[in-house]
């Protein structure tokens, strides 16, 4: 768990100058694991929220709104009973470990605690009187559960058993040599994790590569002296109360982070350990939301593509073996020119081929139960059903590749949303198509995101669409004839629109639009991506054809490799 021990200290020290001496206002559950606390401070409103989520667990101060149930769950309207319109009188952390207990003096001058215990799976939120007696939990552990602690209302509350690691703050440093220098089996990661309270792997991993050590080498008491250096240093900064809130990232995503910095990564600096920890958190928290809502859709995408694959695959066999007509019309006009040669009863004949340049001969296979004239007729017939068939079989396949393309576009979409909201929209675009039931008493699809936004070096507008309802939108209604269009040559992927207002663009405006269009396509992890462009005047879309289908003149090619640095450093703008 990115929030460790050392980070909630970290944390705790910037929430005592934050929160204490404010006033509970509201108290909300937005979901099973979440409470949010509206506070309220002399010309200042915070909100600090509590997270009990397996994998989200954590407390800060937050910028971000929450869509409340309409009915409030049983544990919030406790706490509003308790707590609201008191105020927060103190906030602590037990030692370095993952627990903090939060003082609250009540309407009626009660002093309570709130404990908060960000401990993965059995994280838990406890509300108890200065008795310590637990009046409720938002998760309740009963003898089943556990034979060691008990959480339930009434029953006293106690810490989690100790995990016997040394705690910096109240240690000095002989204490820490001594603990390190025990010889140990396993990494030296492991080593560190297991003997100090409240690190976490990463930081272990921290110290030890800027000890140029590997954290996956076993225990080697001779290299401990630079990392008891390292860690001295860390305990310095903690006693100091010295913090530098960084956020890590790997291959420019988010990947973990500590109240310290350490140069050999990439990094975001931040002030302020909260909008740290609530920016990593919300968007972890986002991209679980679009992976659970999304999984299904991609399920449905999926499933469909593959029905369109084998479709295609067999109307191409089909169409394969229809291309013999030709033969049958062949057998039909030879038997006609030799019918003084032919006679009921035979099972087949061989003639010369006159239709041949070699004029070599033929064998024509007969039903001995037909005429000469049968014969050939049967031929004619089965000629004439082929050459009817080809046309259908060929209306079918055109169909069936529209049909896919529009299935990779969707899933090309789904790979690339930024919101809840753009889930929905891929949802609706496909529940309009009838590739889900669609719900008799749900609203009229309306586009309701925007493009996104961005502004080229040279401060041209550049619109990429998020899903085939906008890309119809933007192309064929928001954008002007001279607007250029873009697209990835026979690759799913977005369209892409440049305002030029009737200007002539410059090249690297150009090549910043099209580097969008390989980005957003199902090509974002290629090499010379091939985007068209046209102007938008020779843009048009095919009647009937399915959302965000369109056929274009025209074009010239431009090949591209989307570099994610490049889209990063365009100016995106929320419109």
């Amino acid at each position: 768990m990115p929030l460790d021990g050392l980070g909630l200290h970290a944390l705790v020290y910037e929430l005592k100058n934050t929160i204490i001496g404010s006033k509970i206002e509201k108290i909300y559950q937005p979901d099973r694991y979440e409470i949010l606390l509206h506070l309220r401070k002399p010309q200042e409103n915070i909100k600090l929220l509590i997270n009990s989520h397996p994998v989200l667990s954590r407390i800060c101060i937050t910028t971000t709104d929450k869509k409340n149930p309409v009915n409030p769950p049983p544990f919030c309207m406790l706490l509003r009973k308790y707590l609201e319109s008191g105020e927060i009188i103190d906030i602590k952390q037990k030692g370095l470990d993952r627990i903090i207990e939060i003082t609250f003096k009540s309407w009626k001058d009660e002093i309570l605690m709130l404990y908060i215990e960000i401990m993965g799976k059995y994280s838990n939120i406890i509300l108890t009187d200065k008795e310590y007696k637990i009046i409720d939990s938002l998760r309740h552990v009963d003898p089943e559960m556990s034979r060691v602690r008990w959480v339930m209302p009434g029953e006293k509350y106690v810490y989690p058993p100790p995990q016997n690691k040394l705690n910096l703050l109240s240690s000095n440093n002989e204490d820490i040599i001594g603990a390190l220098n025990i010889p140990s089996t396993g990494s030296m990661s492991n080593h560190i994790v297991k003997s100090l309270e409240g690190f976490s792997g990463f930081l272990a991993n921290a110290i030890l590569m800027s000890c140029k050590l590997n954290p996956s080498d076993n225990v080697d008491i001779k290299n401990m002296d630079r990392v008891i250096d390292e860690i001295i240093k860390i305990k310095n900064k903690l006693q100091n109360n010295q913090y530098e809130p960084t956020l890590y990232l790997e291959k420019n995503e988010y990947k973990d982070f500590l109240p310290f910095n350490f140069d050999m990564f990439d990094s975001i600096r931040f002030n302020s350990m909260s909008l740290m920890v609530d920016e990593f958190y919300s968007i972890k928290e986002l991209k679980g939301l679009i992976n659970d809502r999304s999984s299904s859709l991609l399920k449905i995408i999926n499933s469909n593509l593959d029905r369109c694959y084998r479709k295609l695959e067999n109307l191409q066999d089909e169409l394969a073996s229809g291309k013999e007509r030709d033969k049958y019309k062949e057998y039909a006009d030879l038997i006609m020119a030799n019918l003084s040669n032919i006679h009921k009863g035979m099972k087949s004949i061989n003639v010369v081929n006159i239709f041949s340049e070699s004029t070599s001969p033929i064998e024509i296979p007969l039903d001995p139960s037909l005429s000469p004239v049968e014969n050939a007729q049967r031929y004619y017939k089965k000629y004439n059903k082929l050459k009817n068939s080809i046309k259908y079989i060929e209306e079918q396949i055109e169909e069936t590749i529209e049909e896919i393309e529009f299935l990779e576009s969707e899933l090309n979409n789904l790979q690339n949303i930024d919101s809840i909201n753009e889930i929905e929209e891929i949802k609706n675009e496909l529940e309009a198509i009838g590739y889900i039931k669609q719900d008799s008493k749900k609203k009229v699809l309306t586009i309701k995101s925007k493009p996104r936004h961005f502004l080229s070096s040279d401060g041209y507008d550049i619109y990429v669409g998020k899903n085939n309802y906008q890309n119809d939108e933007l192309t064929l209604r928001l954008s002007s004839a001279n607007d250029i269009w873009l697209h990835t040559k026979d690759i799913p992927g977005s369209h892409v629109i440049i305002k030029t207002n009737g200007n002539n663009i410059t090249d690297e405006t150009l090549d910043e639009a099209a580097t969008l269009a390989a980005y957003y396509s199902k090509a974002r992890h290629s090499s010379n991506v091939p985007v068209d462009y046209t102007l938008k005047k020779f843009v048009k879309k095919p009647s009937g054809a399915k959302p965000g289908r369109v056929i274009y003149t025209n074009q010239k090619t431009i090949f591209i490799t989307p570099i994610e640095e490049k889209i990063k450093s365009l100016k995106r703008i929320e419109d």
